[in-house]
């Protein structure tokens, strides 16, 4: 679940405590692919404040909420957090009068009046081509400027097993005023910008979107972290029994990117806390 929701945003968290594979991948790529990279922060598109103003916007993210129920529709379910559940927004209705939305009221398309067409999940069940070979070389603390890779140790205890197996990337920093891109393959070393993603080895990508107003209230700096569901790479990859993966990030620095650094990169295991709301990790991390 955090793998695709992001991390929990809670009092004393700091403003980016790390996206969701829903928001870093189809929902930032097409923001920054349609914004326009001579304006201002990629705007309109691809700036937060102007994203609106584009005719697309609204589309774009009724295609995004699509995606969330086609995700519950293959047996995945809402978080049951009730900090997420309670969290509310307020909003213009249509007599622009302000109105409070809680979370737990808008996770029902039926209750809001709409349903999705039934369509064929064509993605769901291709087999993707292996790329892998190769050896891997470390690097971390730097500004990335080329690809990075590091051997990660699984963690093969029968009390994790049935867990959800995690790529966390944390400490990522840089700019806040610019766009940030990486992506991330396993068992890889090689892979470079002009790899394809469509193979077996690609676990996601980090992408995010300049925050220029951001920089006046908190200053041009970004940090954040971004999580990669790897299990089913693992499975796909016949990696299963192996007690180490290597995990390769691959930045993206050309204009109109600008370069992150990454303090730690680590194997985790999603796992249900006592509570049911909470997210235990287990496993350990390679740090700078």
């Amino acid at each position: 679940q955090y793998a695709f929701f992001g991390q929990p945003y809670r009092k004393g968290a700091g403003p980016e405590p790390g996206s969701g594979t829903a928001e870093t991948m189809p929902h930032n790529s097409i923001h920054g692919w349609v914004g326009d990279q001579f304006q201002v922060g990629f705007k309109d598109m691809g700036s937060l404040y102007a994203a609106a103003r584009d005719p697309l916007f609204y589309a774009h993210h009724a295609s995004i909420d699509r995606l969330w129920e086609a995700w519950k529709g293959l047996g995945n379910t809402d978080l049951t957090d009730p900090d997420f559940l309670d969290s509310e927004f307020v909003f213009y209705n249509e007599h622009a009068e302000l109105v409070k939305v809680s979370v737990r009221d808008s996770l029902d398309p039926i209750k809001l009046g709409f349903t999705y067409a039934d369509v064929d999940n064509l993605w769901l069940n291709v087999t993707l081509p292996n790329l892998s070979g190769g050896t891997a070389v470390a690097s971390l603390g730097e500004p990335l400027l080329e690809p990075c890779s590091l051997v990660l140790a699984r963690e093969v205890a029968a009390d994790v097993l049935d867990a959800e197996e995690m790529v966390v990337v944390e400490g990522i920093e840089g700019a806040l005023d610019s766009a940030a891109h990486f992506e991330a393959f396993v068992n890889l070393p090689q892979a470079n910008a002009s790899t394809t993603v469509n193979c077996a080895e690609f676990l996601g990508r980090f992408s995010a979107l300049p925050q220029v107003l951001y920089t006046n209230m908190t200053g041009n700096y970004r940090k954040t972290s971004a999580w990669f569901s790897v299990g089913e790479n693992v499975r796909s990859l016949g990696l299963s029994g192996q007690e180490s993966i290597v995990v390769t990030l691959v930045p993206r620095v050309e204009s109109p990117y600008s370069p992150v650094s990454v303090k730690s990169i680590g194997l985790y295991y999603e796992t249900k806390g006592l509570s049911g709301n909470r997210m235990t990790r287990v496993g350990s991390s390679i740090s700078a």
